[in-house]
C-alpha cells in the first residue's frame, strides 16, 4: 500500500466518497477548499469534486506576484483570500453556512517563505523557521477570523499532512483563544 498513491493512480474518479463535506452540502452548506498549488496536483481536483466541494481554490486566484516557490502562496496570501472569500460567502444574500477547507504547504521542502512578510524568526534552521511561521500565520489568522461576526458560529479543525523528524521537540506556541 505504502507504494501505492490512491489519489494519482485513477482510482479517486471512480470511487464513491462520503463525509463531512459530502454531509454538510446535503444539509444546504456551502463548501470551498483552498489550496497555495495548482488544484489539479495529484488529481486533488477530482478526489475534491467527488467530495462534494462546490469551489476549489488554488494557484490561479492569485497575482503572479504573491507566488513564493513551486508551491505557491505563503500562507499570508492564502489565509487573506480564504478570509475574503470566507466574509463573501457569510455575507451572500441566501445566508446559507459554509464549509472550508484550507490546506497550507509553508512547511514542505523547499521550506521558502514570502520576502514580504512581518514574520521574524527565532532560529536560521530553515525547516524550524517554516514551523514558526506557520504557526505564525494561522495564529494571525485565527484573530483575524475573531473579528468577524461569523466567528461565533465557527468551528476550526487543525490537521496535519505530513511532518517532518526533528532532533528536538518543538514546543507549539498556543495563543490564548476564548471560547463562548
Amino acid at each position: 500500500m505504502m507504494l501505492q498513491h490512491p489519489m494519482y493512480n485513477g482510482t479517486s474518479e471512480f470511487a464513491q466518497f462520503s463525509g463531512l463535506p459530502v454531509t454538510l452540502k446535503e444539509k444546504g452548506y456551502q463548501t470551498v477548499f483552498f489550496c497555495t498549488h495548482p488544484k489539479t496536483f495529484d488529481n486533488l481536483d477530482v478526489f475534491l469534486k467527488k467530495n462534494a466541494f462546490d469551489i476549489i481554490s488554488d494557484v490561479e486566484d492569485y497575482p503572479e506576484e504573491q507566488i513564493v516557490s513551486s508551491w505557491g502562496v505563503s500562507d499570508e496570501s492564502l489565509y487573506a483570500h480564504a478570509m475574503q472569500t470566507m466574509d463573501s460567502l457569510a455575507n451572500n444574500p441566501q445566508q446559507k453556512p459554509f464549509f472550508s477547507t484550507i490546506l497550507t504547504i509553508s512547511s514542505h521542502p523547499p521550506y521558502t517563505l514570502p520576502d514580504s512578510s512581518a514574520f521574524r524568526s527565532t532560529t536560521q534552521d530553515p525547516v524550524l523557521r517554516s514551523f514558526e511561521y506557520a504557526d505564525w500565520a494561522v495564529h494571525n489568522f485565527i484573530d483575524s477570523c475573531a473579528t468577524k461576526p461569523w466567528y461565533q458560529n465557527t468551528i476550526f479543525v487543525l490537521v496535519g499532512d505530513h511532518g517532518v523528524n526533528l532532533p528536538t521537540p518543538y514546543d507549539v506556541p498556543c495563543p490564548t483563544i476564548m471560547f463562548h
